[in-house]
């Protein structure tokens, strides 16, 4: 009896490794034929946009920090980029105050002042004089837009004033001592976005995790982390040791 009973743990053992190593032995050689195919089906172009995933790389997915309504659009700050709706803008940086005339959308952000036209296209990146720059101004209550004859101004509360050149591109000094015929323009107030907006971010999200990349990492046992390639020994030498477990019964016939 006790002979048969150790027969038959030998032989449950070496079933738990044949399975084990068929599995392994059957994901290796999948694996293995994809990427040896991978231009053929084209498993670098399937971006992987899966939260989960994309966290297990440590890959930032766009979460909205910021979002101002523009009657029907939208202009969204994330970590990563700020939005016009879900198109990327050629800037990015922490929105410190959003307005808009019949003309143009202004976007000040820490050292620089963003024009937009009203329908989100880009115009110009203007240098923020030292006065209006982020670290000497640090509140939205610090700055105020205005308008006088067409031109759009930006007045400290201390009234110190700068004018939009006429060409867009620099900020000139100028008197701030009477602003009667000055017209203030609201600011636009950060809110919360709707969950399509968040939908549309991350569908418009350029991932850079491919289907090609997992299925490598998985290959290679790199998905895993350090410990990956020591899985994928591991899976040797559980071949082996179902090699000779299976020479062992064979003999003991």
């Amino acid at each position: 009896m006790p002979a048969l009973f150790k027969k038959h743990t030998a032989r449950q053992f070496h079933r738990l490794l044949a399975y084990t190593v068929a599995f392994l032995l059957f994901w290796l050689s999948l694996s293995g034929v994809l990427l040896n195919h991978t231009e053929d089906l084209k498993l670098n172009d399937v971006k992987i946009q899966q939260p989960w995933l994309l966290g297990w790389y440590q890959i930032d997915t766009p979460k909205i920090q910021q979002a101002f309504q523009l009657k029907t659009d939208w202009v969204i700050q994330t970590s990563q980029a700020i939005y016009w709706n879900e198109t990327p803008l050629p800037f990015n940086g922490n929105i410190r105050a959003l307005v808009n005339n019949d003309s143009f959308l202004f976007i000040l952000l820490s050292n620089e002042l963003i024009l937009l036209t009203n329908t989100g296209d880009f115009i110009e990146r203007i240098p923020l004089p030292e006065a209006l720059q982020h670290q000497n101004l640090t509140t939205q209550s610090d700055f105020s837009f205005f308008e006088q004859d067409n031109q759009t101004l930006i007045a400290t509360k201390n009234n110190q004033a700068w004018q939009i050149s006429e060409d867009f591109t620099q900020l000139i000094p100028v008197q701030a001592d009477n602003k009667a015929d000055w017209i203030k323009l609201p600011t636009i107030n950060n809110q919360t976005a709707p969950a399509d907006i968040q939908k549309q971010l991350m569908n418009s999200f350029d991932s850079p995790l491919t289907l090609e990349k997992i299925i490598l990492e998985l290959h290679n046992g790199y998905f895993f982390g350090k410990i990956g390639p020591w899985l994928i020994d591991l899976a040797s030498l559980l071949f082996i040791l179902m090699v000779l477990s299976g020479i062992r019964l064979h003999l003991k016939k």
